[in-house]
């Protein structure tokens, strides 16, 4: 028998396992397949839950954030509302310091203010008892030379003790030094015509004025801190305020030298022209000077009733309201409507006059 030769020399058990073989690769293959075909469904799948879970995740995200952002704007309206509420308690609590701050201020001030205020009082009184104890010591010293002054034609020098004695009572209630006093005019020297009293006061028009009067025993007079201004009209009459207008008694209608000051309304010096009149209440033609006013006091110098003035400045008048009498301490004579006066009588003629510039 012939022997069959096979291709390539290959035995026929070689045949069967190379079928075997290539039976076992399709099915690798074929597993393989399938296999990938799982994988590529997997990976699919798993694919879209990726991205699923990433859209939720953007979604819980965009979520989270909005709560974020609505838990900040809670936060912060609430941390506006507990801040408004620290301002307001603050503010209370501010409030509240300030009150006690000053309900103790009030009081400490008003403990200081009673002290300052008895301190004020206990030096007032200390001044006061000073003050009247240098008055009382200047006023005996001018009480005992009170009789020397304003003498008819009498020779003096300006240094005189007795005018000394005057200037410092002068001083001790006007508060301004009288270091020196310049005779003006004097009724007996220089003639008791008006015109003569206006040529003598003419050249000192910025004075401090004080008017001597005596008739017999009495001595008084006034203190102008004013002008005597002669009227620029002859026939006309001028009427001014004066800052100071205070009549003085030195002997005679008190019990010591007393000064009566007058209220604004009745500081008032009318003059007349040196043709002219001061007219009184009426209307008629009274005097040459009047000093005061509105029911307090007046002095009437060159006065005659019931037409003036007179040719004479010695004739005058002189009367002061009851209220404005020192009490007690005046001695004179009570005139009608319960008016005193500084003479031994409302009408007088005077003994002297002396006009001084302080």
């Amino acid at each position: 028998m012939s022997a069959v030769v096979f291709e390539s020399g290959q035995s026929p058990h070689c045949l069967q396992a190379g079928a075997a073989s290539r039976g076992t690769d399709a099915q690798l293959h074929s597993d393989l397949a399938s296999l990938r075909a799982s994988f590529d469904d997997y990976k699919q799948q798993t694919e879209k839950r990726i991205a699923a879970l990433e859209a939720a995740l953007e979604e819980k995200t965009k979520e989270w954030a909005a709560r974020q952002h609505a838990l900040r704007r809670e936060m912060e309206a609430a941390k506006g509302e507990q801040d408004k509420r620290i301002q307001e308690r603050l503010q209370e609590e501010r409030r509240f310091v300030l009150e006690e701050m000053a309900i103790a201020m009030q009081v400490e001030l008003h403990d200081d203010k009673k002290d300052l205020q008895e301190l004020i009082k206990h030096a007032e009184r200390s001044w006061q008892a000073a003050l009247q104890k240098m008055l009382s010591s200047k006023s005996s010293k001018l009480m005992a030379v009170s009789r020397y002054l304003c003498v008819p034609g009498g020779q003096f020098l300006r240094t005189s003790y007795r005018y000394a004695a005057l200037r410092d009572w002068l001083a001790g209630w006007t508060a301004v030094a009288c270091t020196s006093m310049k005779l003006l005019y004097k009724g007996t020297r220089h003639g008791w015509h008006y015109p003569c009293l206006l040529d003598c006061i003419a050249a000192s028009q910025g004075d401090r004025l004080l008017l001597l009067m005596r008739h017999e025993s009495h001595v008084f007079g006034c203190l102008i801190d004013g002008q005597l201004l002669e009227p620029p009209d002859a026939s006309a009459s001028t009427c001014t305020s004066v800052a100071m207008l205070t009549f003085i008694s030195l002997c005679g209608a008190c019990n010591e030298p007393t000064k009566i000051p007058l209220p604004a309304e009745a500081r008032k010096v009318k003059m007349a022209g040196r043709q002219g009149a001061v007219r009184g209440s009426n209307g008629a033609p009274r005097a040459n000077i009047f000093m005061g006013g509105a029911q307090h006091a007046a002095l009437w110098m060159g006065y005659a009733k019931p037409v003036g003035p007179s040719c004479d400045l010695r004739s005058c008048e002189l009367w002061i309201a009851k209220e404005h009498l020192p009490t007690p301490g005046y001695l004179g004579v009570v005139c009608g409507a319960g008016r005193g006066t500084l003479s031994d009588r409302k009408t007088f003629t005077l003994t002297e006059m002396e006009v001084w510039a302080l």
